[in-house]
């Protein structure tokens, strides 16, 4: 959101974004904001996530590379609602996608390892499968266990 000399910019994943926001927000994840150095050209900066932790953060990794006019919003959009201030959408409480695609990808595996020793030795191959997906999801930025994850009922 920029209003003259403020903007302000929630360090979300887009997933979380999409689902409740403060309408005028600009989107740029955490792990992107040091690549859009245009957004700092605003005379305040105010930066939100979730709940305060991101957004800080996201504002001491911009103090070391130098911005100095940036604001963390203490309390993130959780504290924003709760204040009763305008939230475009919906704070759900369920886990964001990052969270539930480590939850899973650690479950298969703990499965992999644990079929491994106590079913038969090829069990270790769910657990090379995994690994190898992650890796392929690191480099290309392509993870389909977040597309499938994100067929589930809850993460309509």
């Amino acid at each position: 959101m920029k209003h003259g000399n403020v903007c302000l910019i929630d360090v979300r994943e887009t997933s979380e974004f999409k689902k409740a926001y403060v309408k005028g927000s600009t989107n740029i994840p955490l792990s992107v904001i040091e690549c859009h150095p245009d957004v700092f050209k605003a005379e305040n900066v105010y930066i939100m996530c979730n709940s305060g932790g991101r957004s800080k953060m996201a504002c001491d990794n911009l103090a070391k590379s130098g911005v100095e006019h940036v604001v963390n919003v203490e309390g993130g959009i959780t504290a924003w609602s709760n204040k009763k201030l305008p939230v475009s959408g919906s704070l759900s409480n369920t886990i964001p996608m990052m969270r539930q695609v480590m939850i899973v990808a650690g479950l298969m595996i703990l499965t992999g390892v644990g079929l491994h020793f106590y079913v038969h030795p090829k069990g270790i191959f769910l657990s090379a499968f995994v690994g190898a997906g992650l890796f392929y999801a690191g480099v290309s930025g392509n993870c389909y266990m977040t597309k499938l994850l994100a067929l589930l009922p809850w993460n309509k």
